[in-house]
């Protein structure tokens, strides 16, 4: 069972948001804190275990954690302590967008619903960069415009790792004043871990003398995984007939769900498994894996997949961009995504991974440990602007 602490669950009745917030603050008030502080989180997901981790001691440090899933829902935040707006991901305002007109117009009716809601509760606005822009942009120069706007309005940027910074200068020439530095934790309290690699293979199937490469994560043109197939295909054509691609993951783009379904019509050495990991058996998938593979397209800062796979002691395989780069001593090789053979030579040197828990991983991304960096930070913003 995993002991994973999730403040952004919701109440186990079905209940208003007044009444969510009026229990969170009764829940978090003390004689010596009477007026707790509040994050709210845009927009809030449960799918990806990584703001659940993020929070995972705030109710230590005396916050309460409300999740929204849109903008609007501002509107019904009511608190009378200290407020954190803690934006993640702006991606929802140009995937409704059917015209770079369109984004605009959303950025402005955004930041319209932002600044309305921080000069009625005095908030202290928080963004965390995951990447350099959202993968596969439309309007790449209106998603640089709403990254310098974030960086002239909002009070802090959130990175994972110290090179984030000047990376994101690069792109689009600006660097914020004031940075936190807290890493992407690793997923250890989130999912179970008791199974071995032939229970995990025989659940799934898996011929036990084979070698398994594993691409695991929502399914998505960025992610490559035509590429991946055309690697894999190469690989064990001239070296490794033992060679097995497995690919699960939620089907996020079904038309690229069906491309990637034709590419492999009928190829017994692929297996696909399109739809959403039930948390329970995220483990069978990487306990059975020799390698994860992860051919990305560029923009990545930090990788969810990648801390996954390292996680479980999974070795990985990935572009040398920044996102991986900075794991290489955890167990994540890199090749040259610009040279054309250069992944499926990478593959041709896999052989069966003999899985090992990694103390240094473990302990530079412990989860507590970066909860409690990412919170003194907040209470070091907080207690700036009160005196």
């Amino acid at each position: 069972m995993s002991d994973m602490k999730d403040p952004l669950l919701v109440a186990p009745l079905p209940c208003s948001r007044a009444d969510s917030l009026a229990r969170k603050f009764c829940e978090h008030s003390n004689a010596e804190n009477s007026l707790p502080a509040l994050i709210v989180c845009w927009p809030s997901s449960r799918v990806n275990k990584y703001q659940s981790l993020l929070y995972r001691n705030a109710a230590k440090f005396g916050y309460a954690v409300e999740g929204i899933g849109k903008l609007d829902d501002l509107k019904e935040i009511y608190w009378p302590g200290p407020v954190i707006f803690h934006a993640h991901w702006f991606g929802q305002l140009s995937k409704s967008a059917d015209s770079e007109v369109v984004f605009r117009q959303n950025i402005d009716d955004a930041f319209e619903l932002i600044l309305e809601f921080q000069q009625r509760t005095a908030c202290k606005m928080v963004w965390t960069a995951h990447n350099l822009l959202p993968h596969n942009s439309a309007f790449p120069e209106t998603d640089i415009e709403l990254r310098r706007r974030i960086i002239e309005r909002f009070d802090l940027v959130h990175f994972m790792d110290k090179s984030h910074p000047a990376l994101l200068e690069n792109l689009i020439g600006e660097r914020p004043t004031h940075t936190l530095f807290a890493p992407h934790p690793h997923y250890g309290p989130a999912h179970a871990d008791q199974i071995s690699r032939e229970e995990a293979r025989d659940a799934l199937g898996f011929d036990p003398s084979s070698t398994i490469l594993l691409f695991f994560g929502s399914i998505r043109p960025y992610k490559r995984l035509e590429d991946l197939i055309a690697a894999f295909r190469k690989a064990r054509a001239e070296s490794h007939p033992e060679l097995r691609l497995a690919i699960a993951g939620f089907p996020s783009d079904a038309a690229y769900v069906d491309e990637i379904l034709t590419l492999i019509s009928e190829d017994p050495a692929i297996r696909f498994v399109s739809q959403k990991i039930a948390d329970e058996k995220v483990q069978l998938y990487f306990r059975a894996a020799d390698t994860v593979v992860l051919p990305y397209a560029g923009n990545q800062l930090n990788s969810g997949a990648a801390m996954l796979a390292l996680t479980f002691g999974c070795p990985v395989i990935a572009p040398d961009e920044p996102a991986f780069s900075a794991l290489t001593d955890y167990g994540v090789s890199t090749y040259d995504r610009n040279e054309v053979h250069s992944l499926s030579a990478a593959l041709v040197g896999v052989s069966p991974s003999l899985q090992t828990a990694n103390k240094g991983f473990k302990n530079k991304f412990d989860p507590d440990a970066v909860s409690d960096l990412f919170l003194a930070g907040i209470d070091q913003l907080i207690s700036s602007t009160a005196n």
